[in-house]
């Protein structure tokens, strides 16, 4: 348990999942790539990532740097939770058709 807390608390993690989190961003932005759930997946390891590291070092839990790990961490499951839960509407108007 303790050795998956440690790879999950992992600076090699933090820097895979930020390469991933910029992949699927700009793969989302030109509409090429993975499917929507891919933002999501990078932002919610990422959570996991800082949660663990926030477990493991006792240095990122004292005073100001642990109320701005905190906030960080709660960041980032909002930002995933507005994700998930986002509405896109497209509207169609075709030449010379009536708009009512």
């Amino acid at each position: 348990m303790n050795t998956l807390l440690a790879r999950l608390a992992s600076m090699r993690l933090t820097i895979a999942a930020f390469v991933a989190l910029a992949a699927a961003v700009l793969a989302r932005h030109f509409g090429v790539g993975p499917a929507d759930g891919a933002i999501e997946a990078a932002l919610a390891l990422l959570a996991l990532n800082l949660g663990a590291a926030i477990v493991l070092r006792p240095a990122l839990r004292r005073g100001g740097l642990g109320v701005f790990h905190a906030c960080l961490w709660l960041g980032l499951l909002l930002l995933a939770w507005g994700r998930l839960h986002r509405f896109e509407g497209r509207v169609e108007v075709v030449e010379g058709a009536r708009l009512s």
